[in-house]
């Protein structure tokens, strides 16, 4: 794939970039809820002694816990590039106003 040079196509890259870091971020929101109910399902013991299924209850929390950390560990990498994201669109933004101003002047 090449890599395109104007403006318009760094700033298509650029959106495409934000909506894949959104998409890790709104993996990271349903990491942390699915950690949060499973810790939730294993703070009732004596459901677990009634229905027997400490097991899956502790297999669950073990998973979800670590989908938590690791979500964790990447929460601010995303959040920076994102905005890192945000500040090069900005900057294409302007970029583009400048060329368009370019253009109308000439004309």
């Amino acid at each position: 794939m090449s890599k395109p040079t104007t403006t318009r196509g760094l700033k298509s890259r650029v959106k495409e970039q934000q909506r894949r870091v959104r998409g890790l971020l709104i993996m990271f929101w349903l990491a942390s809820v699915a950690a949060i109910l499973c810790l939730g399902a294993a703070s009732v013991p004596v459901f677990l002694m009634v229905v027997k299924v400490e097991p899956f209850i502790a297999t669950g929390v073990c998973g979800g816990g670590f989908s938590f950390f690791l979500a964790c560990c990447f929460y601010s990498r995303w959040v920076s590039e994102l905005r890192e994201l945000d500040t090069r669109e900005e900057e294409y933004d302007i970029a583009l106003q400048v060329e368009a101003d370019r253009i109308l002047n000439v004309a």
